[in-house]
């Protein structure tokens, strides 16, 4: 291997890592925080956790107060001189458990400060499902921040109110998210893994980044039909005009004074809302044969394999694929009772080889997970369905499906 193909694990990068979710002033921006799912740490469960790590502290204590701080106190108080206190009974007894408090008080300490610093939490932090990240990049706080925040706490433990003051300070700063003078120090932000999501679990975190980052696609608008309907009634509708060198015209009718109607077609702009399909009274049976449903037309909700309806596929990498027929969707798929494979590229291998089976119905996309290994959901207004092996939900316009760890939206073609 060439000396030069890389360079030396001591040499600093040229450029830093983009970080996401900072303002054009480099500051961390609440609201993509708030997009991908972060919810900050209420202040009632704040205190809990840190009133048991405290706890956790003097429980350690107890022996040093309950047998060695007595024949110290005697000591520093002039009851007794060194001779006195060196040949005293218990004086083997107070040295050992003084010594072995201390210890144990140490790598109670440091250990918090690692393990707060690699996974963001403390036993008091873990009890009730807080988590500490590094406010700009969402990412582990470090080692040397946590601690710089904890000295900040109790350096002035002497003065007694000044740890009080810096654990209060959360209380007037809700609306920099309850964070405290310690936790601006360090650069630390307590979340709620509870009612949010948890910054630590990667795979849940790369996908909600992938989402929020992803561009909205462009939705085209449904263009006017310039057929005439055959009960005209005289107002507000096209009609085919005459034939001219620049093509056919659409030529409106007579309208009401108070509106106008708009001739021609405007193309691309923002899009209508999809047209929502008439209410069916079945569910789709969970589990169902990828053959033709039944010919009963009141309670189908899909069509015939064939019986397409122009839905796209926009992929978070941006790519669009446009379904008609149904697809076997996959890393390496292969047809299943009619529905063509359709490779989807997947660095991260979270898409089985045979994942999920899309097939176009009125509403959108029928979704039917094939027993991937990562699963199959449907987010639809902000809620994720996870799908169970066999089971079929319906995706419709507007919805997202998440395959493995990749996202794909649901357009009208």
């Amino acid at each position: 291997m060439s000396m030069t193909s890389q360079a030396s694990i001591w040499e600093l990068p040229d450029s830093d890592r983009p970080v996401e979710g900072l303002d054009a002033y480099g500051a961390p921006d609440p609201a993509y925080a708030a997009a991908l799912g972060l919810v900050s740490a209420p202040l009632g469960r704040r205190a809990g956790a840190a009133a048991i790590d405290i706890g956790l502290f003097w429980l350690l204590q107890l022996p040093f107060l309950i047998l060695s701080l007595p024949l110290f106190r005697r000591l520093l108080s002039g009851r007794i001189t060194w001779y006195g206190f060196v040949n005293h009974p218990d004086f083997v007894l107070s040295v050992v458990v003084a010594a072995v408090t201390l210890l144990l008080t140490i790598l109670l300490l440091v250990a918090q400060l690692v393990v707060q610093g690699r996974w963001g939490f403390t036993l008091g932090k873990l009890v009730v499902g807080l988590r500490a990240v590094n406010v700009r990049t969402l990412e582990r706080p470090g080692f040397w921040l946590v601690t710089l925040r904890a000295l900040v706490v109790w350096l002035p433990v002497l003065t007694v109110l000044g740890p009080i003051l810096f654990l209060a300070s959360p209380l007037w700063s809700r609306e920099d998210r309850c964070r405290g003078w310690h936790d601006r120090v360090g650069r630390v932000w307590l979340v709620d893994a509870r009612r949010g999501l948890d910054p630590f679990d990667k795979k849940r975190m790369r996908i909600a980044r992938k989402t929020v980052t992803s561009a909205g696609a462009p939705r085209v608008k449904r263009l006017p039909s310039l057929a005439t309907d055959a009960a005209f009634n005289g107002s507000n509708g096209y009609r085919p005009g005459a034939r001219t060198s620049a093509g056919v015209l659409g030529v409106a009718r007579p309208h009401a004074g108070d509106r106008r109607v708009v001739v021609g077609l405007s193309g691309f702009e923002a899009g209508e809302p999809a047209p929502m399909p008439s209410t069916t009274t079945d569910r789709p049976r969970l589990g169902a044969p990828l053959t033709a449903p039944s010919s009963d037309a009141s309670t189908q909700l899909v069509s015939h394999p064939h019986a397409g309806t122009g839905v796209t596929l926009l992929l978070d990498d941006g790519q669009r694929i446009p379904v008609s027929t149904p697809v076997v969707v996959g890393r390496s798929p292969v047809a299943i009772d009619g529905a063509l494979p359709l490779a989807i590229a997947d660095p991260d291998f979270s898409i089985s080889k045979v994942h999920v089976v899309l097939r176009p119905v009125s509403a959108g996309l029928e979704v039917i997970d094939q027993g991937s290994t990562n699963g199959t959901s449907v987010v639809h207004d902000g809620r994720e369905q996870p799908l169970a092996a066999g089971e079929v939900a319906t995706a419709r316009f507007g919805d997202t499906i998440r395959i493995g760890e990749r996202t794909a939206q649901v357009l009208s073609s």
